[in-house]
């Protein structure tokens, strides 16, 4: 390779590295984006060289210009921690620190790529993994952290079973075969969307990404059917989820709690080993993080469960979140045993 042709290369990484900047920094970054900057950075450690490079030239200038808005809100900032905190965090400050601290390297790659294709089974990830099924319809189930699903793809019908944990659904669109999932009592149906399922705290959660998909009840059909003393088997549809939207269901309390500006972004980072907090309470950290470890966290003092986190943290790398939160708080982290670990404030 010749001077000049190294050079001419060079300007078009440092070109590729300042747009892939000033496209996140924009704050307008989707899901298909992230994934294709993680590709870009996996391509060569030249990209993650001159990623680095251009970051520090930017936050440098966005230090420089927000020097007063981070002054005057000192006393706000200081009640809210991040994994890597910085005078003026930005969003490309974040997701660049993250690649210093854990390497591109770090982040898993979805498998299952080149599996035969499902029509039938049950399918389960341990602690920690995270594991990609492709189904022979064409559609795509990504179970996340300690997960199941049963299959059943037929000639007329798609059904699916999330019988424990979150799944990420890509279905391939068939008119004449709906693609129903079904969790505990609720039955979510789609024809060609992309959503999220996750059964927390024995509530459901659907996020749609793309497309919309109908939410039903089959424990709410049966009430109504016991009350008008109506002869059905339908489940009776209880919300309709549209791209943007999410919706919490208690089947329990036959409750309905929809958002329409669900954070996307936040909800399926899980996708791409990683879990964002925005000003979540370290209760609701320790939790979701508990998921991608076999290890309990016990909080000893009530007044801790409210702290305040913001950042990005990678999955599956709880030493490091623990000695972080050890360094940024008078918080003592204690580990009991394998399977519990106290945290506490410093005496």
């Amino acid at each position: 390779m010749t001077e000049q042709t190294k050079d001419t290369k060079d300007d078009i990484i440092r070109v590729q590295a300042s747009n892939w900047i000033a496209k996140i920094d924009g704050d307008n970054l989707t899901q298909e984006d992230l994934s294709d900057f993680i590709e870009w950075v996996r391509r060569s450690p030249r990209h993650e060289e001159e990623l680095k490079h251009q970051a520090v030239i930017w936050d440098t200038l966005d230090e420089i210009l927000n020097v007063k808005a981070a002054t005057s809100n000192k006393e706000k900032q200081s009640r809210t921690f991040s994994f890597w905190p910085m005078p003026a965090l930005t969003a490309i400050a974040a997701t660049v620190i993250v690649l210093f601290v854990i390497g591109i390297s770090s982040f898993t790659p979805l498998d299952d790529t080149d599996s035969p294709l499902i029509s039938a089974g049950i399918y389960s990830t341990q602690i920690g993994e995270k594991r990609n099924i492709t189904l022979s319809d064409g559609s795509i189930i990504t179970l996340n952290t300690d997960g199941e699903v049963e299959v059943d793809i037929q000639p007329d019908s798609r059904n699916i079973r999330l019988i424990k944990g979150e799944a990420f659904f890509k279905v391939a669109h068939d008119k004449s075969r709906p693609f129903q999932v079904t969790v505990g009592s609720a039955v979510i149906k789609a024809l060609g969307t992309t959503f999220d399922v996750h059964m927390r705290d024995n509530k459901i959660v659907v996020l749609v990404e793309e497309g919309h998909v109908q939410l039903s009840s089959l424990l709410t059909s049966l009430i109504e059917t016991e009350l008008t003393q109506k002869n059905s088997k339908e489940p009776m549809t209880i919300a309709i989820i549209s791209a943007g939207q999410s919706v919490t269901f208690d089947p329990v309390e036959d409750e309905v709690e929809k958002n329409n500006n669900a954070d996307i972004i936040k909800k399926l980072a899980w996708r791409n080993d990683m879990l964002v907090f925005d000003g979540d309470s370290l209760e609701f950290v320790l939790q979701d993080v508990s998921r991608y470890t076999k290890q309990n966290f016990i909080i000893t003092e009530p007044e801790l469960r409210k702290l305040r986190i913001s950042g990005y943290f990678p999955t599956g790398k709880t030493k490091a979140l623990l000695a972080t939160l050890e360094q940024s708080f008078d918080i003592i982290v204690t580990k009991i045993d394998d399977e519990y670990i106290y945290i506490s404030r410093k005496k």
